[in-house]
């Protein structure tokens, strides 16, 4: 064991410095693509936000009924993030 090497030094890897690459690019696309939509959402419900913020400044606390009540149900929606197979 080395105890004084970094994990990049000592760990064998089973694939290609150009493998490496690919997953590093593919990883920054989609990290990319999800800030990019979360961006998008926060705009998209800025008001809901800036309501929220206010009733909990007001009432410092808030249950998820209130929170409801506040903002409207929330609808579960599918991911949007699309990654496109490269």
């Amino acid at each position: 064991e080395h105890p004084f090497l970094g994990r990049d030094v000592y760990e064998q890897r089973d694939f290609s410095e150009h493998t490496a690459q690919v997953v590093d690019e593919e990883v920054g696309r989609i990290l990319s693509a999800a800030a990019e939509r979360a961006d998008v959402l926060l705009e998209e419900n800025r008001q809901k936000l800036d309501t929220l913020s206010e009733e909990l400044i007001a009432r410092e606390m808030l249950d998820d009924s209130e929170v409801e009540s506040v903002i409207g149900p929330s609808t579960p929606r599918r991911s949007t993030l699309h990654t496109d197979a490269t």
